[in-house]
């Protein structure tokens, strides 16, 4: 499952781009999400890979730490999966 690290469109960043403090501005947080990860074709696995990991800190998969730490609940109470490296809502 690692290997996708491979193929991430980040992987020659630095990673400090991805570890904002927390004085920055949302707009910041969205703009590093949409020059870099909107042009990723492994943020699923990304994604997975920090909440199974319990990472609550960076951007991973395009998403902040503050919205993973809330998808880790819902994973951790069984309302989300992970299925062949795509998100799954359970909750309906």
């Amino acid at each position: 499952m690692q290997n996708w690290r491979e193929d991430a469109f980040c992987r020659n960043s630095d990673p400090e781009k991805f570890f904002p403090d927390r004085t920055e501005t949302p707009g910041r947080v969205a703009e590093i999400i949409k020059t870099t990860c909107s042009l990723c074709k492994v943020t699923d696995p990304c994604l997975e890979f920090s909440i199974v990991n319990n990472i609550t800190e960076g951007i991973w998969g395009g998403v902040s730490g503050h919205t993973r730490r809330k998808l880790r609940q819902r994973y951790l109470n069984g309302t989300i999966a992970f299925e062949d490296g795509v998100m799954v809502d359970l909750s309906a």
